[in-house]
């Protein structure tokens, strides 16, 4: 018996679902969908967009988004990131519904050549500082609000 081909996702299997799905990536072209976050998840990442795209917007370094937005890393790899920022001199791979590369953050993830490190992990007291974002220095404890 003959085994059955594998179907690898690509954008185009995905691109046109409704918003409402909640969270859609591919992973290794396995389509992976889970429901949108919860509100303690939510509120953290609002936090952070303030503290991050503040200080993106007033150095002009770039384009920053505080909310999930598709990225297309290769043919079968597509994720939603929470975060992501993208340095001015790379705003070409930022498309209408995607963006069509790497970011130049993810979380608290930076791109060091063509693929991701670790920049660090920050508790309360710590300051949180970033290679990518030189001059970016806060509590993460402000972010952690009524958590």
């Amino acid at each position: 018996m003959a085994t059955p081909a594998v179907h690898l996702y690509t954008w185009d299997d995905i691109k046109n679902l409704p918003e409402s799905a909640g969270r859609i990536e591919i992973v290794d072209g396995d389509l992976i969908m889970s429901p949108s976050p919860g509100g303690s998840h939510q509120r953290i990442c609002t936090e952070l967009g303030i503290e991050v795209g503040a200080f993106i917007r007033k150095a002009k370094l770039g384009t920053f988004y505080s909310s999930a937005f598709h990225v297309i890393l290769d043919m079968h790899v597509h994720y939603e990131p929470d975060l992501c920022f993208v340095v001015k001199d790379r705003l070409n791979i930022i498309q209408e519904n995607y963006i069509d590369g790497p970011p130049d953050l993810i979380s608290i993830y930076g791109l060091r050549g063509n693929k991701y490190g670790k920049l660090g992990a920050f508790a309360p007291g710590d300051s949180v500082r970033s290679e990518i974002l030189a001059g970016l220095d806060f509590d993460p404890a402000s972010v952690l609000l009524d958590l």
